[in-house]
């Protein structure tokens, strides 16, 4: 799930920040919660990492990394994945119905929701099937039933 979810928010960690008094932060998007969690792992992996390699890793890079290792674990996929992804500094809920595919689009509709992100249709496959790795809510797909 966080892999889907990188790739369309631009991979760069703003889905970690908690959110403030009057902005909430896209973790808490009906898109991402509660669908979209484990963030003390990633948090947990920043600290270890932070205390032997200070200012050297990013947490979209850990979060990359971890959907990569979680590809390879699961199914053998393995890949390429240079690090020096950059953190964002703002995490909006409002950014969120743009950057994500709703869960009922049709097969044209993701189609022309991952072609304007630059994705091919292979790369929608992958993304999309990436989900079969995980959990999904009643809310997701019962509309579909």
């Amino acid at each position: 799930m966080l892999l889907n979810v990188f790739t369309f928010q631009g991979c760069d960690g703003s889905v970690l920040f908690n959110s403030t008094l009057g902005k909430p932060a896209k973790k808490d998007h009906p898109a991402n919660n509660p669908s979209l969690r484990g963030f003390e792992v990633i948090d947990e992996a920043k600290v270890q990492i932070e205390a032997i390699c200070p200012k050297t890793l990013s947490y979209a890079d850990i979060v990359a990394f971890a959907a990569r290792d979680s590809a390879f674990m699961i199914g053998g996929i393995n890949y390429a994945l240079p690090a020096g992804r950059r953190d964002g500094r703002v995490s909006l809920s409002d950014d969120i119905p743009q950057n994500l595919p709703a869960s009922f689009l049709n097969a044209t509709q993701l189609e022309d929701n991952f072609a304007r992100k630059g994705l091919s249709r292979d790369k929608m496959v992958t993304l999309s099937g990436a989900h079969s790795i995980g959990v999904s809510h009643c809310s997701s797909f019962s509309s579909r039933l």
